[in-house]
């Protein structure tokens, strides 16, 4: 096995792997942002499936490498859907990525049989485009938190930083025929590494999670101690607390409402 053929297969059981553990995940737990999260793995997991079943056993069909190349293309869509759980965006935004998507599609069908240049640097460059676009809000979003969403963001826009790498490799293939093989080397390595990234973002493992929880407890206690020889008022802790809180459950905006008591 040469060493394109091996990050070709690691890359391919990468995602595959990814799209079960995400699909296990949202069936035991089913919420819309877990739905969300499986259909971008299996936009990257089926047709990068399709294409493992086709090295290991030569599996063939004109059919399934449709389906594969239209949920290939659905991906920047559904990355940008899990970027509407940080960062709204605008409605026309939205319906334009869609139309991209379908427009991605409706040129998939008419040249699939065959090869066409312009058709494929156009469709990769959609993906480009969209998926930079969410590299960079996912980078904003990231910059204005803190704790454990801070550093989950963190991992998403390097994830989806290195597939928009790995998606441009597509792009300058054509242009760069000669470094080809070079290109599509790294672009099959940085893929594989983005889904373990994407993994740890949206699926930390119970371990990771702890770490990161214990780590905000650790500052929270170390800030406590530090106050501890200072005057601070009954608000002022109750505000040290809630920030430490909402590091610690990933949330996003944090608050101390006070009740005074009425007779």
């Amino acid at each position: 096995m040469t060493v394109n053929e091996y990050l070709h297969f690691t890359a391919e059981l990468a995602f595959v792997l990814l799209s079960g553990i995400a699909l296990y995940d949202y069936l035991r737990h089913r919420d819309q942002r877990r739905r969300d999260f499986v259909l971008f793995c299996l936009s990257l997991g089926l047709p990068l499936g399709v294409t493992l079943l086709k090295d290991l056993f030569g599996f063939r069909s004109a059919v399934t490498d449709l389906l594969g190349a239209f949920a290939l293309f659905s991906q920047p869509y559904f990355l940008f859907r899990l970027l509407q759980y940080f960062h709204s965006s605008r409605r026309w935004l939205t319906w334009a990525i869609l139309l991209g998507m379908v427009a991605c599609w409706i040129g998939l069908i008419r040249y699939f049989a065959t090869y066409h240049a312009a058709t494929q640097m156009i469709v990769f460059g959609y993906c480009v485009i969209v998926d930079g676009y969410c590299t960079w809000q996912y980078r904003q979003v990231m910059v204005n938190t803190t704790g454990i969403l801070r550093r989950r963001l963190s991992l998403i826009t390097i994830s989806s930083a290195l597939f928009t790498i790995a998606v441009a490799g597509n792009v300058l293939s054509p242009i760069f025929a000669g470094l080809a093989k070079d290109i599509g080397a790294v672009g099959l390595a940085v893929t594989a590494l983005s889904a373990v990234l994407y993994y740890v973002a949206f699926i930390p493992p119970r371990w990771l999670r702890h770490a990161w929880q214990f780590r905000e407890l650790r500052d929270f206690l170390s800030g406590t101690m530090l106050q501890a020889g200072h005057e601070v008022s009954k608000v002022e802790i109750y505000k040290h607390l809630c920030r430490a809180a909402s590091r610690s459950v990933n949330s996003m905006a944090d608050a101390v409402v006070r009740k005074d008591k009425t007779q």
